[in-house]
């Protein structure tokens, strides 16, 4: 009988284990219409792979996927279903701040303003220094979908997106960062 128990313990241990992921995942909350990110990725002396990201709630969490050794892949044609991103943001991470509602609010107008398509000439910068990119991800509900707008990349490579609503978000996205 205290066989049986122990193998039934077993059983239930390496099942919860097992669907850790699950549980977490279905955990986290909705990303929401629109979310902000800021990732860093090198794939140089070693890959890094991490950045902060703010959904809709205002809640700003960190990630590390390096640490799972998970290397992400960006979509071709830059959109996102919400379980990619969740999948992609749920490594290590960690709650770090909330940004007031009416910040959210006013960086969420300013997203609608921004041309996917205007982009600076592309600079080379540095070596070997990885990059940072800030992006906004919108919900576009005609295909349930996130779209990946790059406002601005920063590192071996420099470009911005040139739209005034890009401009005024990065200006926001900073200020917040101070």
């Amino acid at each position: 009988m205290q066989k049986q128990i122990r193998i039934f313990l077993v059983v239930v241990i390496i099942t919860l284990f097992s669907c850790r992921d699950s549980i977490i995942s279905s955990e986290t909350q909705s990303l929401g219409k629109i979310v902000f990110e800021s990732e860093y990725i090198n794939y140089v002396w070693g890959y890094s792979h991490n950045g902060k990201y703010a959904g809709e709630d205002g809640k700003v969490y960190s990630y590390d996927l390096a640490k799972s050794n998970i290397q992400w892949e960006d979509n071709s044609d830059g959109y996102y279903s919400e379980d990619e991103l969740i999948s992609k943001y749920h490594h290590f991470d960690t709650l770090r701040s909330e940004i007031p509602n009416d910040t959210i609010q006013w960086a969420f107008n300013l997203a609608l303003l921004v041309d996917p398509n205007a982009c600076s000439d592309t600079t080379r910068y540095g070596a070997d220094m990885g990059s940072i990119t800030n992006s906004v991800y919108l919900y576009r509900a005609e295909k349930k979908k996130f779209q990946k707008i790059v406002l601005d990349q920063e590192g071996d490579w420099r470009w911005h997106n040139t739209s005034e609503g890009a401009i005024e978000l990065m200006r926001l996205i900073r200020r917040m960062e101070k």
